[in-house]
């Protein structure tokens, strides 16, 4: 029971610290080391699939979402610890991207190689484009 209730009270703080996050983020980010950001990352990885299996009423925060998936980007070009980061990956939120990159309705999976540069250059862009769909989406059925 205090599951639910602790679902419920999450839920209803999705929105407040999504506008938040939009807000400080570009303030924080020359502070937050690449490991911070592949840790963020993983919260939008494990939050894209609590949406996918239903376990959350949508994928709200899109735009926090864009901004913490373009952060790492950045960071894990710039960055001269790749393979920590790659290593890091593996080890705490690849299981969270597997469920994330996994087929639906019969359709091939997406993962075409095991090697750990290409999964994660894929996992960015599938999440970019997942964001731009959804916002796409959102954004016609206001008109």
């Amino acid at each position: 029971m205090s599951e639910l209730a602790d679902w419920r009270s999450q839920s209803a703080l999705d929105p407040l610290v999504a506008q938040c996050i939009t807000v400080l983020w570009p303030l924080a980010i020359p502070k937050l080391s690449p490991e911070t950001l592949l840790e963020c990352f993983g919260a939008v990885v494990k939050d894209y699939v609590a949406s996918a299996s239903g376990r959350q009423s949508g994928w709200k925060n899109l735009q926090a979402h864009k901004l913490i998936v373009s952060s790492y980007r950045t960071a894990l070009a710039n960055t001269a610890s790749k393979k920590k980061l790659y290593s890091l990956f593996l080890q705490t939120h690849f299981l969270s991207w597997l469920k994330c990159t996994r087929p639906r309705n019969g359709k091939k999976n997406p993962i075409k190689s095991s090697n750990p540069k290409y999964m994660l250059r894929e996992l960015t862009r599938s999440l970019d484009l997942i964001s731009y769909a959804r916002w796409e989406n959102k954004n016609t059925m206001s008109l």
